[in-house]
């Protein structure tokens, strides 16, 4: 491959159509030329075939990546989930069993609280929330990323396909001459 000029594919072409014509046979010189330019335009278009084909491998190992991201982030979510529901049915029950063993009006497990205590109870239940508007947003993220995955994978399957039908046409194209 040298130049933009296709110095290297008009010899390459030239070689290949001199190659293809049998023995003895008498080819016009502007049927040469003919198979020489189609050569040549097959060519072509098999490199840009090829580099938007490298374009696509690239894009779609960058989608593999962020998919692979995107199960581990809901993977961590989940473990985060559970752990925290496993931590507040403990504290709850806990409370409970506080509450059973100590049934006084002054215990705070029986809804008795100071106004520092409340203060406390009311941040960590705004904590939970905001937790918990955290998770759908994510949740709501993956789903996007997800779609925009499938959506790229039906395209480089449509791609693939196509280049799959071309190369099929250009080898048969070969064969008939």
């Amino acid at each position: 491959r040298v130049g933009a000029g296709g110095g290297d594919y008009a010899a390459m072409a030239a070689s290949m159509s001199v190659a293809s014509i049998p023995k003895g046979a008498v080819l016009d010189t502007n049927e040469s030329e003919v198979h020489a330019e189609q050569v040549i335009r097959l060519l072509n278009s098999m490199k840009q075939l090829s580099h938007e084909n490298a374009k696509l491998l690239q894009e779609q190992e960058e989608w593999q990546r962020i998919k692979s991201e995107s199960a581990a982030q809901k993977e961590l979510m989940e473990r985060f989930r559970i752990e925290f529901r496993k931590r507040c049915e403990d504290v709850r029950s806990e409370l409970i069993n506080f509450r059973n063993r100590h049934p006084h009006e002054a215990n705070p497990a029986n809804g008795v609280h100071s106004k520092q205590e409340a203060k406390r109870i009311q941040d960590l239940e705004y904590k939970v929330r905001a937790l918990y508007v955290k998770i759908k947003k994510q949740e709501k993220s993956i789903d996007k990323q997800a779609k925009k995955l499938i959506e790229k994978d039906k395209k480089i399957e449509a791609y693939q396909n196509y280049i799959a039908t071309v190369n099929s046409k250009a080898d048969l194209k070969r064969r008939q001459h």
